[in-house]
């Protein structure tokens, strides 16, 4: 699309000062990817991240996701199958249209499944989808990885974050200049 041509190859914005690499988003529910997938391989290659999911969650949790989301390098959306995942797509779009660098999983939910008791029907289903093919579609126009498994998606984070590093060029206080030995 020549409309969205000039997000292609734009710069993802992170804040000047994070403290985390890497917020895991994206509706908790009864989702395990975070535990199972995602914080054992980014602790096994060193990326902070922070999990938003916890045992009993509370709505004064909002301000401190935020604040955190905010101070993230980079935001992991997860709207898997698992839930139904609207407020997560409304969210991720969010951060994509501020420009954040956002990556995604999008994994469409199946009629007959059950998701929180209750069996999704053919057009629940259908409008589910929908709403994960219009977060694609935007994905798609602003160049933001999307991905159709946690593992994936989770891998390029690393890649991303390691490859970043590297681009950081420590300089030395005292003579202002670059510590990188040549």
């Amino acid at each position: 699309m020549i409309l969205f041509e000039k997000f292609k190859n734009i710069k993802r914005k992170w804040p000047k000062d994070y403290t985390l690499e890497v917020f895991l988003g994206g509706a908790c529910g009864d989702t395990a990817w975070r535990k199972s997938i995602a914080i054992p391989l980014l602790a096994e290659a060193g990326i902070t991240y922070y999990n938003p999911q916890v045992d009993e969650w509370k709505p004064d949790m909002v301000v401190v996701e935020a604040i955190v989301k905010e101070r993230c390098a980079m935001l992991m959306f997860v709207i898997g199958p698992e839930t139904r995942g609207i407020a997560s797509m409304i969210e991720a779009t969010q951060y994509i249209c501020e420009g954040r660098d956002v990556v995604l999983v999008l994994e469409d939910v199946k009629e007959g499944q059950t998701i929180v008791g209750q069996t999704i029907s053919a057009s629940e289903a259908k409008d589910l989808n929908r709403g994960r093919a219009y977060i694609a579609d935007v994905a798609q126009r602003w160049a933001i990885p999307t991905f159709a498994n946690v593992r994936d998606a989770t891998l390029y984070v690393i890649q991303s974050i390691l490859k970043e590093r590297e681009s950081q060029v420590p300089v030395d206080p005292d003579t202002c200049d670059s510590t990188q030995k040549e």
